[in-house]
Formats: structure tokens, C-alpha cells, sequence
């Protein structure tokens, strides 16, 4: 579990007063317990299993190899493809290295929680798909097993996290106050 005093994150949507209380849609927060959803401990308990315990090791061909996708790297647009047993996803090797990364997870998601091709489903299923992987792709670049090796008061810690994970400050910014909304709805936050 995830234990930190709130403060500010630059670009989420809670605040800190000059009384030092934060307050996020109305509810005063003093301090948080984060639970995490079943994904997110999947993919952490993944990660740690084949030896990612720091952020620079994240290794896509290794996250790869171990799903057995085959991982490629063109000038083609990134997309996943699947066919029997053969799995592969292509990363747009143009795109800035956050890119690529917040792609390949994107991909990676589809390949692993989704079934079928998005050509033959309803544009709903389509949205819900769209959703879950944007959602995927969030606790897969900045695994929950990793939050608390940094100092989340640090005013700079959306861009130092964002170097380290190597994603973009949106990617973190939506991390972090998805930590918090959820703690809040779940009911886990406590002053």
C-alpha cells in the first residue's frame, strides 16, 4: 500500500491551501492509503517476477519476450497484430522516445485484455477498449511496485518521474491523480 501525504502535483485537479490542507472536489485530504486495482498488481507482480524492480529497467523487448509478442520497430504506424499463436506489436520507430513507450504499452494492452479486431466491433466496444487501454498503459509505464521511490511533495516530481519512466508529464500528471481520485472514491483517504 501506498502511504504519502498529498501535496501538489502540477496539472492535477487537487490543491493545497496556505493552511496546509489539500482539498480535491470538495473533500479536505490529509493523508492517503492507495489500494491497488488487480491490474495494476498484475503488472507490478510481472515486472518484479523477470527482475523490473527500478524504472530503468524496463525493457519492452523484455516485457515482450516474456508474453511471447514479437516486438518490431518501423516507419510503419504503431499497431499490434495477432494470429493463432503468432503475436506481434510494431512500434512507429519516428515517434520521441516517450512515444514509442506510451504506444508499445497501448498495443500491449490489446494484445493481452482484448480479443478480436476493432473492424468487426461497435464503436461503444470500440470507446470501452480505447479506455481500458489509455488506463493500461498508465500502470504499465509507471508501475505501482515503483511510486514510492519517489518523493511525491517534490514540487518537480511530475517531470522527474516522467524522465525516469520515460513518458510524459500527462502520462504522470494522470498516474498520480488517478491515485488520488480512486483513494478518494474507494474511501481510503482519512485526516
Amino acid at each position: 500500500m501506498v502511504k504519502f501525504l498529498v501535496t501538489t502535483f502540477p496539472g492535477c485537479n487537487f490543491f493545497l491551501d496556505k493552511k496546509n490542507k489539500c482539498s480535491y472536489n470538495g473533500y479536505e485530504v490529509i493523508k492517503l492509503d492507495y489500494k491497488p486495482f488487480e491490474t495494476e498488481l498484475a503488472i507490478s507482480n510481472y515486472y518484479k517476477s523477470i527482475g523490473i524492480l527500478e524504472p530503468y529497467q524496463i525493457d519492452l523487448h523484455a516485457i515482450s519476450d516474456g508474453f511471447g509478442i514479437n516486438l518490431t520497430y518501423s516507419t510503419k504506424k504503431t499497431f499490434a497484430f495477432e494470429s493463432g499463436r503468432f503475436r506481434m506489436i510494431n512500434v512507429d520507430a519516428s515517434l520521441p522516445e516517450h512515444l514509442k513507450r506510451e504506444h508499445y504499452f497501448h498495443e500491449l494492452c490489446h494484445i493481452l485484455r482484448h480479443y478480436g479486431s476493432q473492424l468487426f466491433l461497435a464503436s461503444a466496444f470500440i470507446q470501452l477498449q480505447e479506455y481500458d487501454a489509455v488506463r493500461f498503459t498508465r500502470y504499465a509505464a509507471i508501475p505501482y511496485h515503483m511510486i514510492n521511490q519517489f518523493d511525491l511533495h517534490d514540487p518537480f516530481v511530475i517531470k522527474r518521474m516522467a524522465q525516469a519512466f520515460c513518458v510524459s508529464e500527462q502520462v504522470v500528471s494522470d498516474r498520480l491523480d488517478g491515485i488520488l481520485r480512486n483513494s478518494l472514491e474507494r474511501g481510503y483517504c482519512y485526516g
